[in-house]
């Protein structure tokens, strides 16, 4: 490339690259479990990566914080199992996060959804 030559990264060219994801054109949605290494890879950022991420990505992430409220409002949620709770801890770094994956179960509905 030239000095000063501008170009342009097609984030989601990767989604569909062979040599990046098995079967790109074929829904799987276990290629993200943890025990397969395909989600590893930076070939799969659908909001993009760096500086330059999507705007949307602020909003979306409003969005799934609004459903779990929602969904903590009308259903009564509880960790499972209750014995987990003692051993967790909060990991601050790079980010506020649990130091294990929680699991939750709902156990019943506290009040009536909305029509």
């Amino acid at each position: 490339l030239p000095v000063g030559a501008r170009i342009h990264i097609a984030i989601t060219a990767t989604h569909y690259m062979s040599d990046v994801f098995s079967e790109p054109y074929r829904f799987d949605i276990d290629r993200f479990l943890p025990s397969r290494r395909e989600h590893r890879s930076m070939g799969f950022a659908p909001y993009g990566l760096g500086t330059h991420r999507c705007l949307g990505t602020r909003w979306m992430e409003l969005h799934l914080a609004v459903n779990l409220l929602m969904l903590a409002h009308y259903f009564k949620i509880e960790v499972s199992p209750a014995k987990y709770v003692r051993k967790l801890r909060l990991n601050p770094f790079p980010s506020l996060k649990p130091s294990k994956k929680l699991r939750f179960r709902i156990s019943e509905q506290r009040r009536e959804l909305p029509a």
